[in-house]
């Protein structure tokens, strides 16, 4: 099977159209390990506007992100109508279950945007991570009304047994 790649932030990072073979793979792999972003912002309605453009013909594809950004939801609902579009949803745990190590100055990675937050005020870990799985809610939402593919990727385990999970998953529901 051909494969491609399009690595973004709030623009087009990198292109690679679909092709075959071992040296292309190697040359995806060295692009994903090599590329320094101009930005660090994300939009994944400019990644799926683009992936729709290039990628005329129906394509299985793989949407790896933290979907932090919900300005995407219609560009995934109309990538997921035109392609088998999964999604792979990446979150590290210190995101959804903040430690009690007192005060922490957390900085948004996109705006750079700072707050000085006391992790030792139980009601503000209870909300912090009420807000967390109500953001986790909203996907997994999304992706079941879309019929968008999804599996939850935790930065701390491997990745293998989920997606495998998954693929064992989809292989059911197409042979039926």
């Amino acid at each position: 099977d051909k494969v491609g790649l399009i690595m973004f932030t709030d623009c087009i990072e990198r292109f690679v159209p679909p092709r075959k073979g071992r040296k292309h793979i190697l040359r995806l792999v060295r692009d994903i390990l090599v590329v320094e972003p101009s930005s660090q912002r994300t939009d994944i309605s400019t990644a799926l506007a683009f992936l729709n453009r290039v990628q005329r013909r129906r394509a299985v594809i793989f949407l790896i992100s933290d979907f932090h950004d919900q300005a995407g939801v219609h560009a995934l609902k109309v990538a997921a109508r035109h392609h088998d579009l999964l999604a792979l949803m990446v979150s590290d745990p210190l995101e959804q279950s903040l430690p009690s190590i007192g005060w922490v100055r957390f900085e948004d990675a996109e705006t750079g945007e700072q707050v000085l937050v006391n992790t030792s005020d139980k009601r503000f870990r209870q909300r912090f991570a009420a807000l967390v799985d109500q953001h986790r809610q909203f996907w997994r939402q999304l992706f079941q009304s879309a019929q968008i593919d999804y599996v939850e990727l935790s930065t701390n385990e491997p990745y293998i047994i989920p997606l495998w999970r998954m693929f064992r998953e989809r292989h059911r529901r197409f042979r039926r």
